[in-house]
């Protein structure tokens, strides 16, 4: 990077992270919701195997009580996008 664009990030009023959100965005729901991490991380197999309806008729309710944070709601929105 060139001191040029450097100077035009700070006239800006650009962060450091750029448009990244900060803090970092969760990895993970809060204990609890394991059976739902679960159900994210194989998604794209169960679409594919139209396994995903059983699947979901067979989980248990969504812990809505475990989500203390605006995190933990954008991290099961995300999930369950």
């Amino acid at each position: 990077m060139n001191k040029t664009f450097l100077q035009s990030i700070h006239e800006e009023d650009i962060p450091s992270r750029g448009f990244l959100p900060y803090p970092d965005p969760l990895l993970h729901l809060p204990p609890g919701c394991e059976a739902w991490e679960a159900l994210g991380a194989e998604l794209p197999k169960l679409v594919l195997g139209d396994h995903l309806r059983p699947t979901v008729d067979a989980m248990p309710p969504f812990p809505l009580a475990t989500l203390q944070t605006v995190a933990d709601d954008w991290r099961a929105a995300s999930l369950l996008a």
